[in-house]
């Protein structure tokens, strides 16, 4: 049976189990298949067909949750991270001029650091996250931001929008359409 896949919902055969481990690296169902070695050129219908076996989806969703068990990551500990990354001081980050200063910093100030390198001049170059592009985010997904405005229509009177329309022919009074 492949590693990582839980043994009390593992797939049925052991080309499932395979496809379903190579799965998890990429969450690419078609080369999933083909490194669990299906054809290259069946890959693709392969793969839509054993996605779709219950004992496949199981082992899926076991795993996904074993791994974010792991990880310890859940959706608070997201969204504090996101928190960090767009409220951080950058005057916190003035006296560092070079790597090892680094680690004179606290987990929670290293949060919003991207990377690092030197310019040409060979200073210290060092990349934080956008606050902006973080705090948009968070504010999205707080609900305190959002791209669709819903708009409300209404009738008079604040009823319904009429939806039906009315068409009444009027015959000219002397009966042959003409108005002398």
């Amino acid at each position: 049976m492949a590693k990582n896949i839980s043994r009390r919902r593992a797939p049925n055969d052991h080309r499932r189990a395979l496809f379903v481990a190579e799965y998890l690296k990429d969450l690419n169902a078609v080369q999933a298949a083909i490194r669990a070695g299906y054809e290259p050129s069946t890959a693709e219908r392969c793969a839509w067909q054993i996605m779709r076996y219950p004992d496949v989806k199981a082992a899926i969703e076991d795993a996904m949750a074993d791994r974010l068990t792991r990880m310890k990551a859940t959706a608070d500990a997201a969204v504090a991270d996101l928190f960090r990354r767009a409220r951080y001081d950058p005057l916190d980050y003035a006296d560092i001029t070079c790597p090892a200063d680094l680690a004179k910093l606290t987990p929670e100030q290293r949060v919003p650091i991207e990377g690092w390198s030197y310019d040409r001049a060979g200073n210290f170059i060092l990349k934080l996250s956008s606050k902006t592009s973080n705090g948009e985010t968070l504010l999205r997904h707080l609900g305190q931001l959002k791209d669709k405005v819903d708009l409300e229509h209404s009738g008079p009177g604040g009823g319904a929008i009429p939806t039906s329309l009315e068409i009444r022919f009027v015959r000219p009074p002397d009966g042959n359409g003409s108005s002398d």
